[in-house]
């Protein structure tokens, strides 16, 4: 969950409290104005009905009750009434509770139910020449909920469209505010990715002003690092791949110029001594032994066919003798374009690409079948994919080998790109794609 949306479910959770808060406010004032009001009508109609009662002492020719019925039935606010009228202990009911007019409208029954009060009665008794009269009022409160419910109506919506106005505005302010988040977090994406050319704009808010600032200046730290890296790896590679030539080279004329030496004074030592001549040949199998590993580590320190015939054919005979030595698996080569042009030291690292790569297939990959692709376009671009069918791996929980952190560096180092991909149980691919260089961009604008 992000920061806007928890900052956002905090404000709806604030301003629910509140709405409901004001909504339980509202329906307890209107309980209380229903409760008023019924009050204030029974009490207006009790006054009215004193009066009248007097009023009919007055007028001895007319019985009270003859009169108390008559004018009960004149007064508009029995509506609302329930009246039960007693004389001499008999019981004579006068219900006038009339429902609302269907233009009227009436308020939902869970508003009914949490406004209406408790059940009130009203009773007094008028002595007159006659029996004692007692009159019962019970209000009908339906009336006056559903007046209070319009009022009430208009209160609620109110509440909800301005609330509902002010939790989008929330929302717009809250995400205007929280997009430089967004985009310091994109941007330390970007740097953890290892792209250190990520920059983040000026922000108007000074701590977020001076948060970019600071990421900024990391973020050129970190890339002067890498450029330092990368000119280090490379000075380093280049600086093995020169003492492993000069290894080669002094293997080659000092080791091979003495075993040859050797072999030629054992040729001599067995025509001048017959009998020493099962000696002599023990001798010279030994120096031919020699010389086979000292060739053998002369090719690994620098491999001669590739200085003596170039990358094309250096690489088909690497997967040649590697396919003759893994008979379980087979290495298909496909090689596109023309590399007679390409720099010695982006030979040798592409060169020792592959040989590391086919190393790692002999030790984890368990593979049947390897595909290698080395192409030239015509802008001097060069792409190499690698792809096996093995037990693969998944590239983002296991930690880089020496071995694929050394591909890594020598991409690095021919600025090019290299992407390695690994599914568990379906192999492993490797993608390595150097740019074409100034210089051969020049000569290909020459031709």
């Amino acid at each position: 969950m992000n920061l806007a949306t928890r900052i956002m479910l905090l404000i709806l959770a604030i301003v629910a409290a509140m709405v409901l808060s004001g909504a339980l406010l509202v329906v307890k004032n209107a309980r209380e104005s229903v409760a008023s009001e019924l009050d204030a009508n029974a009490e207006v109609i009790m006054k009215l009905l004193s009066a009248v009662f007097l009023s009919s002492d007055a007028m001895p020719e007319r019985k009270p009750m003859e009169v108390l019925v008559e004018e009960l039935s004149r007064i508009e606010q029995l509506r609302d009434l329930n009246l039960t009228i007693r004389q001499a202990g008999y019981a004579l009911p006068h219900t006038v509770a009339i429902s609302p007019s269907p233009h009227d409208n009436m308020a939902p029954f869970w508003f009914e139910k949490m406004v209406t009060p408790g059940v009130r009665e009203y009773r007094r008794q008028f002595n007159s020449s006659e029996t004692p009269v007692e009159i019962t009022i019970t209000p009908d409160p339906r009336h006056e909920i559903g007046r209070v419910w319009k009022d009430t109506r208009t209160i609620l919506v109110l509440i909800g469209f301005f609330t509902a106005l002010s939790v989008v505005l929330t929302w717009l302010i809250v995400r205007r505010a929280l997009q430089p988040v967004n985009e310091i977090s994109s941007g330390l994406d970007i740097i953890q990715d290892g792209n250190y050319k990520a920059r983040l704009p000026a922000f108007d808010l000074p701590e977020l002003n001076q948060l970019s600032q600071k990421f900024n200046h990391m973020a050129s730290v970190l890339d002067r690092q890498k450029t330092e890296n990368k000119a280090l790896s490379r000075r380093m590679l280049q600086m093995l791949e020169a003492n492993q030539r000069h290894m080669a080279q002094e293997l080659h004329d000092e080791l091979g110029q003495s075993i040859t030496a050797i072999k030629a004074q054992s040729a001599s030592l067995a025509q001048s001594c017959p009998g020493s001549q099962n000696g002599a040949e023990a001798i010279v199998d030994i120096c031919n032994h020699m010389y086979t590993v000292v060739r053998g580590m002369m090719n690994r320190l620098r491999p001669v066919v590739l200085d003596e015939l170039g990358l094309a054919t250096a690489i088909e005979r690497l997967v040649d003798g590697w396919n003759s030595i893994h008979e379980n698996t087979f290495a298909a080569l496909s090689v596109n374009g023309d590399f007679n042009t390409v720099d010695d030291d982006i030979s040798i690292h592409i060169y020792r690409i592959v040989q590391e790569a086919l190393t790692n297939i002999a030790k984890h990959a368990r593979a049947g079948n390897v595909t290698i692709l080395l192409q030239r376009s015509g802008d001097g671009r060069i792409t190499l994919h690698i792809e096996d069918d093995g037990q693969g791996f998944d590239a983002r929980t296991r930690p880089l080998g020496m071995g694929l952190s050394g591909m890594q560096n020598r991409a690095d180092s021919c600025n090019g790109n290299l992407s390695l991909v690994g599914i568990p149980g379906r192999g492993v691919k490797i993608d390595l794609v150097i740019p074409a260089t100034t210089e051969t961009r020049q000569n290909n604008e020459s031709t």
